[in-house]
């Protein structure tokens, strides 16, 4: 069976030869507390038995952190040109973007030096205290403490 069907909103699964290519996406306001830095908060999952997605980001101007679940968060700097990454079957990714000029107060580095650079936190804060030192960076911008905080 081949065609394109749309489970739920923010869902395109596309069958072809009966295989299920797609991926969800959520985008949602961030908490009340995060509003001032965050314009949103965001979760993109690729089904377990779907084909690799390939994910394209287009030029924004917005600086993301972005996580795998599972894996080390990611600083996507401002974009000036497209990129593209295949997220793997059974992939889960959360993320948030900053409003426009909050991200160096939060990160510790002008925005300028992040252009086009796709970073792992801890190349970014090597030597420098992460955010949240109290707390573990990787597991806070993971949001694995609380699954509650995650967007639904």
């Amino acid at each position: 069976m081949d065609g394109t069907s749309t489970a739920s909103p923010g869902t395109e699964q596309q069958l072809i030869g009966g295989v299920a290519y797609g991926q969800s996406y959520r985008e949602r306001r961030p908490a009340r507390p995060l509003a001032d830095v965050v314009s949103s908060v965001w979760v993109q999952q690729v089904p377990p038995g779907a084909a690799p997605y390939l994910h394209r980001n287009v030029p924004n101007g917005s600086v993301e952190v972005r996580c795998g679940l599972g894996q080390v968060p990611r600083v996507v700097g401002p974009l000036t040109r497209p990129l593209t990454e295949v997220l793997s079957p059974g992939s889960t990714v959360v993320g948030l973007r900053f409003r426009p000029g909050a991200a160096s107060g939060v990160l510790g580095i002008p925005v300028s030096e992040l252009a086009d650079l796709v970073l792992d936190a801890d190349e970014l804060w090597a030597g420098r205290p992460s955010p949240g030192s109290g707390m573990s960076g990787r597991r806070r911008w993971c949001g694995a403490g609380d699954p509650k905080m995650l967007p639904r």
